[in-house]
């Protein structure tokens, strides 16, 4: 299974577009990879960041990640790691995000973006603040009832981009 870990550039305009939002946020790092989303946000200073991985090989790589981010800022983080395929398992949580960051395999994510967007509109925070980011193929057009795209990272249409949605159905 292929990673595709964010580039340093992408984690850099995302996180400068958040800004001072992210201390004390709660995330969600969906199709986790290598975390690099998620891992960001810690050293950022959120709160709490629940990452979701299905393979287990990249979940360990993950969780020595989360190992590295710790020891660099000298406490434990509060984050959990759910080994789980959440288009066959879900997500059984009732927990909100005020941030959801989606990474699907590029050769699903056509196929998954309904099931993301579903997601998002049950555990992303209910007021405009909260922000679902989805890295997709450039050429892929997101077309949700419901969502307002608020921006776009990487607009080249041949290679990534990561589009950021808010809920219009509050």
């Amino acid at each position: 299974m292929p990673v595709r870990p964010a580039t340093d550039r992408m984690r850099e305009a995302v996180y400068s577009s958040i800004g001072p939002a992210i201390a004390d946020s709660r995330v969600l790092d969906l199709f986790a990879g290598t975390g690099a989303y998620g891992l960001e946000a810690l050293s950022r200073g959120a709160k709490e960041v629940v990452f979701i991985e299905s393979s287990r090989k990249i979940a360990k790589i993950l969780s020595e990640n989360r190992k590295t981010v710790d020891k660099s800022k000298g406490s434990h983080s509060q984050s959990t790691l759910l080994v789980r395929d959440i288009r066959r398992h879900g997500l059984s949580m009732s927990e909100r995000f005020d941030f959801i960051f989606a990474d699907p395999p590029y050769e699903a994510a056509e196929k998954l973006l309904p099931e993301i967007l579903s997601l998002a509109r049950q555990h992303l925070r209910s007021d405009p603040a909260g922000q679902l980011f989805l890295e997709l193929p450039g050429n892929l057009p997101v077309e949700a009832v419901g969502w307002t795209e608020i921006r776009r990272f990487g607009k080249d249409k041949s290679g990534p981009s990561l589009r950021v949605l808010q809920s219009t159905k509050l």
